[in-house]
């Protein structure tokens, strides 16, 4: 694994003093190792090596840190994200592990109790952690992915359920990025205020795809369509931009199709991702009738593109565009099916 970039919270360096790695380098722990998954933040750094364990660095995680430490052990872990003081982790199995960033908070906050290989045995775990566990679960439903921004994140299951929950541990998510309209600090019901919430407008829909940036959320169903909620001050969800209302608290459907009006073309989103206040589409548009002479070949003819929104001030959106507003952005290949 190569890094570069700021190291002022030894993430892409640990064992260097240099404020700034200008060449990629190797984390020297990596290597002849193989890396599940790996996400870094400003402060911290965490991995999930080849047998499904958490690895954890960086002065975020602890200021004496000097590498990657070994912290949850023993979960077949497959997948991570993370909010701004927690890891959200996905094991093989469904199960959804909420792990602090500190090194002091796992430490000396609250242990679970863990089942032993010895029958009937139980016993304090290590480290501090919380598990996320979506009530009335199906026969056979799991959890098959997650997502989170700063403070809130979301949870697929395999039959196509969203849910929402708090991922964080210093704000509660108030820009209506669980989708849960007058879901807030105050109005939660009883229980951990991190338990996962059914979206129930999204009931229905097969979700496919899901996506988050810092405070807004992004989810496509199997049928194409995206639905988007959170905040969306700087366009990122893909609507006009509105000072009076800032957020949009309900999954909302993107119309898509109009930005194929007049083409002859039909779009299906198959993918997004988001990141910060942006926000990024990938759409298989299908020809369904002919243009200006157009043969009738070119019927069926899939054009791929990728769409961006959201704040491209610094560039971020890939379109040239400095603005704040809300702009998409093409990029097209095709091919006949």
């Amino acid at each position: 694994m190569l890094n570069r970039g700021s190291n002022s919270s030894k993430v892409v360096g640990p064992d260097s003093d240099e404020a700034y790695i200008k060449v990629p380098r190797r984390i020297a722990y990596f290597d002849g190792k193989v890396i599940r998954d790996i996400k870094l933040d400003r402060k911290f750094g965490v991995a999930v090596d080849q047998n499904g364990d958490l690895l954890q660095w960086g002065s975020g995680f602890s200021p004496s840190s000097k590498g990657p430490t070994l912290t949850l052990k023993g979960k077949d872990l497959v997948k991570i994200s993370i909010s701004r003081d927690r890891i959200i982790a996905l094991s093989s199995n469904g199960t959804i592990y909420s792990v602090p960033t500190s090194h002091e908070d796992l430490t000396t906050g609250p242990k679970a109790q863990e089942n032993s290989w010895i029958p009937f045995w139980r016993s304090r775990s290590q480290f501090s952690y919380r598990t996320l566990t979506p009530d009335n679960m199906a026969w056979g439903e799991r959890v098959s992915d997650i997502s989170s921004g700063l403070e809130h994140c979301l949870i697929l299951t395999s039959k196509g359920r969203l849910f929402s929950a708090a991922s964080g541990t210093e704000d509660f998510p108030s820009k209506g990025q669980l989708g849960i309209p007058g879901l807030t600090w105050t109005t939660r019901p009883p229980g951990p205020y991190d338990q996962p919430h059914e979206i129930g407008t999204l009931k229905g829909f097969e979700i496919a795809k899901v996506a988050t940036g810092d405070y807004h959320s992004l989810a496509v169903d199997k049928q194409g369509r995206v639905f988007a909620f959170g905040d969306n001050s700087l366009g990122q969800l893909g609507f006009e931009t509105s000072t009076e209302s800032p957020t949009i608290d309900a999954p909302s459907l993107l119309p898509v199709d109009k930005l194929y009006r007049g083409t002859g073309l039909i779009p299906r989103v198959t993918n997004v991702a988001a990141g910060g206040v942006n926000s990024f589409f990938t759409v298989d548009a299908t020809r369904v009738t002919g243009q200006d002479g157009e043969e009738v070949r070119d019927l069926g003819r899939i054009t791929a593109d990728t769409w961006s929104c959201g704040q491209g001030i610094s560039g971020s959106l890939g379109n040239g565009r400095w603005t704040v507003r809300v702009h998409f952005h093409l990029k097209a290949s095709s091919w006949i099916l």
